[in-house]
């Protein structure tokens, strides 16, 4: 909506961003259609800054009670899970799922940078066992913040991490052209 926090979503004014160097563009494939009209906007403000695209990828599914045991996402197409975050876009994780054919049966969304609790993680559990579910999902950024309380799920209950990694679409040799020499520093 363009306004600054707490009327809206920037931290700074737009016009902040004649300062930048580089323009990263995250998860471009979930509002691609925008993507375009970012980029004229950019220009706009800052027509030197080169303006990178990036998506957010899966390309791991980590067994959190076995952090040796990883494998790719296709094995669970077609299950249904229960998922739990506490991200800015929870329903983009959702998505991400979906796009591997990932029934997500109820889905405890939590507020961004949540602090989850014992009774979180019971509550998550007791739905699965009431519902026999046999997989829970969930980011590494909350993976982290649960391991404590991965005892409440003493059932057969696969705790899974989906690993996210961001690849470069558009504009890596620019990107690799200002971080370099940053790097050098």
């Amino acid at each position: 909506n363009r306004y600054v926090l707490p009327r809206g979503i920037l931290r700074e004014p737009l016009q902040a961003l004649e300062r930048a160097d580089l323009f990263v563009l995250t998860k471009t494939k979930l509002g691609e259609e925008n993507v375009p009209m970012i980029r004229m906007q950019l220009k706009k403000i800052n027509p030197l800054a080169p303006i990178v695209e990036t998506i957010h990828q899966p390309f791991a599914a980590q067994d959190l009670k076995n952090p040796a045991q990883e494998s790719d996402l296709f094995p669970f197409a077609g299950r249904e899970v229960c998922v739990f975050c506490s991200i800015g876009d929870p329903a983009s994780f959702l998505r991400t799922l979906r796009a591997y054919s990932i029934k997500a049966v109820k889905a405890f969304e939590f507020m961004d940078h949540h602090r989850y609790t014992r009774e979180d993680m019971e509550d998550i559990a007791q739905f699965c066992r009431e519902n026999n579910i046999e997989t829970v999902m969930t980011t590494q950024k909350d993976a982290v913040k649960v391991m404590d309380y991965l005892d409440v799920f003493d059932f057969k209950v696969n705790i899974i991490c989906v690993k996210i990694a961001i690849k470069v679409t558009r504009g890596e040799k620019e990107l690799h052209a200002k971080l370099t020499p940053a790097v050098r520093k």
